[in-house]
């Protein structure tokens, strides 16, 4: 939570960052000035990392597809091998995250519109206005469905249709 300079802020904005995957909290040094500042006049900024990504734990990090992506574009392969090494490094991060016990069921658009209202109620917000970009905005949209009264506006950054197919 970044409080506001406000001594008596407005309802609070949530960021739901994209990807699926962005750590938003490790960025936050590079980006928040630019991206966030504004808000601060009035409101308190609640950022997080949704379920799986930087900070949370369990991380779902690749590293097996770290070393092929930074491979690849410093090569500048072309894109049968970039699929070919892609799809073989996922695969083998898949099958290590299975082997450590890790559900990977549990991470999905679903759950992490749930961990939203999760938030809400553990910070005490009967409302608040929410923010998605790329992939949150998708994360927003099922927030916004399920839990409608909670929203008082929204704001979609490069939304992400329910029937696109992003992955």
């Amino acid at each position: 939570i970044v409080p506001s300079e406000n001594p008596d802020p407005l309802d609070p904005i949530l960021f739901i960052d994209g990807g699926p995957g962005s750590h938003t909290l490790s960025l936050l040094p590079l980006i928040f000035e630019s991206w966030y500042g504004h808000w601060l006049a009035d409101h308190d900024l609640i950022l997080f990392d949704q379920r799986g990504v930087g900070y949370s734990q369990p991380a779902l990090d690749c590293p097996e597809w770290d070393a092929v992506e930074q491979a690849l574009f410093i090569q500048k392969s072309d894109f049968e091998e970039v699929a070919k090494q892609s799809q073989q490094a996922l695969g083998d991060c898949h099958t290590r995250l299975l082997a450590e016990g890790i559900d990977l069921s549990a991470y999905n658009t679903t759950a992490s519109s749930a961990d939203v209202e999760t938030i809400r109620e553990a910070l005490g917000y009967k409302k608040w206005h929410i923010v998605g970009s790329s992939y949150g905005t998708l994360v927003a949209q099922k927030v916004m469905a399920a839990y409608p009264d909670t929203i008082i506006s929204a704001v979609l950054d490069s939304p992400v249709p329910f029937s696109a197919d992003i992955i």
